[in-house]
Order: C-alpha cells, then sequence, then structure tokens
C-alpha cells in the first residue's frame, strides 16, 4: 500500500521515538520518509498516500514524530481519506477538494465572490481524484470543510452539519488559521449548529496539566519522560481547556515509573526549525519536584584574566556530587591564538555555588544581558538583567549570565552581540532554558546561534540564554557524556537528583 514519501527537501530521522507503547490515537508518526497516522481506536496505522492528501488535512510536517517500535508492530490500515476544504492548484487551474472530489470554479469572479483569495491555494497534484460539477455561483453554499463567519462565529460545514469552533485551542487543532477563514452567505443557512471537539490527538495544557485527547476522553502522561519519550515536544500543546472531556488512564502503558524517570528525561530528536531540521539533543528536569539541585560551578572561585584553571565536565561533576550537567559560558579557550594572552578567561558572571561567591561580579560587563538563578531547593527566578539580580533582594545559590536567546517565549536575541562565526558557521550550540518549574540542558547541531533561537522557540520554553558549544560542547547523563568530552573549561552547568 502506498504511503507518503516526503518531499520538498524535508527529511525525518529513522530512528524510533523511545516510548515502548503506540503513540496516541490521531498521531502522526513517520519511519524512512512514509507517514501514517494512528486511527481512532489506537490498533492500526493509516497510511497517507501523497503530500496533497496530507495537507487537505490541514496538517503541517512540524508535527510528525518518529515512530517507535510498538507502532510499526500495528497492522497497517486503509489510506486516510482526503480532507475537505482546502484549496489546490494543478496545472494552474484552482480546485476546493471535498467529500473525495475536486470542484472547480467557472471564473474568478466566483471565486473572488465566495471569499477565497489566491494565497489562500497550495500547488498540488490532484490528478487521482475524480472532478466533480464546478462551483459556478458566488452566493452557492459552501462546501464541507470551508472555514466560515457569521458573526464572528468560527464555524464549518461538516458532512452537512454546521459545527462551530468552541475556542480558538479547538480551531488550532483542525490546523485553522484565521487568514483562511471567509464569510458566510445567505446560502449558508443552518437551523442549528453543533460544537466541534479537538481533533483526536490534540495535546492540551489545561492549568498546568498536559493531556492528550481522544474523542470525548482526555488521558494523561504519568512522567516528563512519557511525555517526551513519544517525540512530542512543548511546541505541540495547546493552551485550552478539557473541561467536559472524561478522565481516562495515563497514555503510557507503565503502572509505575522510577523516582528519576518522573523528574528527568533525556531526548535525542529532530524538530523542524528555521530554516530546516536539526537535531536536538536535551536533559529535561521537573524542578517542582523538589529533588532537582541545580549548581553553578567555577574552576577557580575568584575572578581571572589569564592562565585560568579549567576542568572537564566530569569533574566539575565528581567535585560537586552530581551525575549531570552542561558546559558553561562562552571563555577565551588557550587553543585560540587570539587568547594566548587571556587564556581560558571569561567574563559572564557565574556563581560559584560550593564557594558561595559571585565571579566576576565587577568586571562591568554582562551587567545587561540577563541572569538565569536557582535558589538552595531548585526553584528558578529569572532576571532580564544581571543589574537587575543585583539590586533585588533575592539570595541565589546557582546564577549564570550569558546573552538572551528568547525571553518570555519570545525571540530575543541581540546581533550585535554576535561575533561573525556565531552568526553564519553551523556548528553545535549550546543553551540553558527554563519553562515553569521545568529545566532546559540543549545541545542543537548543524546549528547557528540564531538557528539555534528558533529552534529553542519551537520547543516552547520560556527564557533562554547562549551557552558554549562547538569544541567545547559537552553533556553529562547519569555519569556518562552524551556529548563530548570536549575541552576542558573554566565554568559548568551541574544538576543533583536528590534520594
Amino acid at each position: 500500500m502506498a504511503t507518503l514519501i516526503v518531499g520538498s527537501g524535508l527529511f525525518f530521522s529513522a530512528n524510533f521515538a523511545s516510548a515502548a507503547t503506540p503513540h496516541p490515537s490521531g498521531t502522526l508518526v513517520q519511519n524512512n520518509g512514509s507517514i501514517w497516522q494512528i486511527d481512532d481506536a489506537g490498533s492500526k496505522r493509516l497510511p497517507i498516500s501523497s503530500q496533497e492528501k496530507f495537507f487537505s488535512h490541514r496538517l503541517s510536517f512540524d508535527r510528525v514524530v518518529p515512530a517507535n517500535a510498538a507502532d510499526m508492530a500495528l497492522p497497517e490500515g486503509v489510506e486516510v481519506p482526503w480532507g475537505d476544504g482546502v484549496l489546490f492548484a494543478d496545472n494552474s487551474v484552482i480546485y476546493q477538494v471535498s467529500g473525495g472530489k475536486k470542484h472547480g470554479f467557472t471564473s474568478a469572479e466566483v471565486f473572488l465572490g465566495q471569499g477565497f483569495k489566491f494565497e489562500m491555494v497550495k500547488n498540488g497534484d490532484l490528478s487521482k481524484l475524480s472532478e466533480a460539477e464546478a462551483i459556478n455561483n458566488s452566493k452557492a453554499k459552501h462546501l464541507d470543510g470551508t472555514l466560515l463567519n457569521s458573526n464572528g462565529m468560527i464555524w464549518t460545514w461538516d458532512k452537512g452539519e454546521a459545527k462551530a469552533f468552541p475556542s480558538e485551542a479547538v480551531f488550532f487543532s483542525h490546523g485553522g488559521t484565521y487568514n483562511h477563514v471567509v464569510a458566510s452567505n445567505t446560502n449558508d443557512n443552518h437551523s442549528a449548529v453543533k460544537v466541534m471537539a479537538y481533533k483526536s490527538g490534540t495535546l492540551v495544557n489545561d492549568g498546568g496539566a498536559v493531556w492528550v485527547v481522544k474523542g470525548a476522553s482526555k488521558f494523561g502522561f504519568p512522567s516528563v519522560s512519557c511525555f517526551l519519550g513519544f517525540g512530542f515536544n512543548f511546541s505541540f500543546v495547546l493552551n485550552g481547556s478539557t473541561e467536559g472531556y472524561n478522565s481516562s488512564a495515563n497514555i503510557c502503558a507503565e503502572n509505575s515509573v522510577s523516582a528519576n524517570s518522573s523528574i528527568y528525561a533525556y531526548t535525542k530528536q529532530n524538530i523542524i526549525g528555521n530554516p530546516g531540521q536539526f537535531e536536538v539533543r536535551m536533559e529535561t528536569f521537573d524542578l517542582s519536584s523538589g529533588k532537582v539541585r541545580v549548581i553553578t560551578d567555577t574552576a577557580y572561585d575568584q575572578d581571572c584574566t589569564a592562565t585560568c584553571p579549567v576542568a572537564s565536565l566530569k569533574g566539575y561533576a565528581e567535585a560537586n556530587n552530581a551525575s549531570y550537567g552542561i558546559n558553561g559560558t562562552y571563555f577565551c579557550p588557550v587553543d585560540y591564538t587570539e587568547c594566548k594572552s587571556i587564556a581560558n578567561s571569561f567574563f559572564w558572571k557565574v556563581i560559584d555555588t560550593k564557594a558561595g561567591v559571585m565571579v566576576n561580579e565587577r568586571s562591568g560587563l554582562g551587567e545587561n544581558d540577563p541572569f538565569l538563578t536557582f535558589d538552595s531547593v531548585g526553584q528558578p527566578k529569572y532576571f532580564s538583567r544581571w543589574s537587575d539580580y543585583k539590586s533585588s533582594n533575592f539570595t541565589a545559590s546557582a546564577g549564570i549570565n550569558s546573552p538572551s536567546l528568547v525571553e518570555n517565549g519570545r525571540l530575543n536575541l541581540d546581533m550585535s552581540k554576535l561575533d561573525e562565526k556565531q552568526k553564519t558557521s553551523r556548528g553545535v550550540r549550546g543553551a540553558i532554558a527554563v519553562k515553569n518549574k521545568t529545566l532546559y540542558l540543549i545541545h542543537v547541531y548543524g546549528a547557528t546561534v540564531p538557528d539555534s533561537a528558533n529552534v529553542l522557540l519551537t520547543l516552547g520554553v520560556e527564557h533562554a540564554l547562549l551557552l558554549d558549544g562547538g569544541g567545547t560542547a559537552a553533556l553529562l547523563n547519569d555519569n556518562k557524556y552524551e556529548i563530548g568530552p570536549g575541552r576542558a573549561m573554566p565554568n559548568a552547568v551541574l544538576v543533583q537528583i536528590l534520594p
């Protein structure tokens, strides 16, 4: 049976996601370039046979995740049918796909009179679809799947029934975008309007709890590792209400999880960024657990301007009884010619947790760059500028100062603070980030610094700071290097998980 071979320069990794159970119903999964959708019963994977059929459901490639072994063990079902309402241009002829057929327009006036615009149209090959009678009246009732606006109510025809979207989250779950909504006309009259539900497989953040919706039910995730193990990331999650949906069992099959797996996860995944796709290796920690302690350490607990002490990431971890960590800030390594006179120095403010001192407090540099801090029980606090921290009454036990990538969920990269290599050279880029009570230690592969900032936006973090990468890149996972060891460094970020 035919399956979608991804084109247009897009590529997805063939690596399986790590979850031990099939993905939730409605999830789009891929393996070796073929894409399937897990059916509503969660018992089959349904192939999507063309890019046009994929787009006819208003789907997006950045929501496709790697299939896992359990997905591939499911029997393959019948092909996903065509969706309704999307406009395509095939050999310069515009059609609207609806009801499993393609509907042309007798003139541009009819097309525009229906409220459509040419920028709504996608190019595609519709040769396998049978052609229905053309739309010949601008005031004709709109076809199933058209997104309509009646006095501020956004709705659609669904198999001849009028169904309204009760919220933005439900609208977005069906791939809706406001610039594809057209005004209803007098022939779009209806006696009643039903309410549209979330599309199966939608991830919804309701008051801090993330659910996956299937029909009238919602399923929780027992741990961060369960969520991330499916290849999901937080950019997939819509903020919305799940009121009225029945709470069901957790989506993962495991009945219990270890103490560490519920608060810590390591993932390696491919994320569609801007531009292209990037491999991301990431550690995440649940700071609300009360069992995570963040440590920032320096090899020398005083300011140093030349021939500064350095250590490996594992050396820092062993000195602090930590099992996880990432390389610290940018510095001037001894193997750089221009750094011979200031070897291994750095000017960013870093709290030496074990010594209880602020290194480079009086350097006069980095004053207006952000400062990410953690208190003695691991709770984060972000300051837009280090000087704001200095004037506050907050006492941090760990903290690091570096250029901003993301602030308040928005891109906050000052290009003037980057050198040409950071702007244009592709390599491994490090970052530390937080969202609510989740800590992220991240490396993005094959990226410029602006690329890495866009990947972090895709991940949906709230605040993110730039860390060193390249030949310094190192990531320690349960006392083992996932990346590195890299060159010795003057500071590092470490994490302890308490028993």
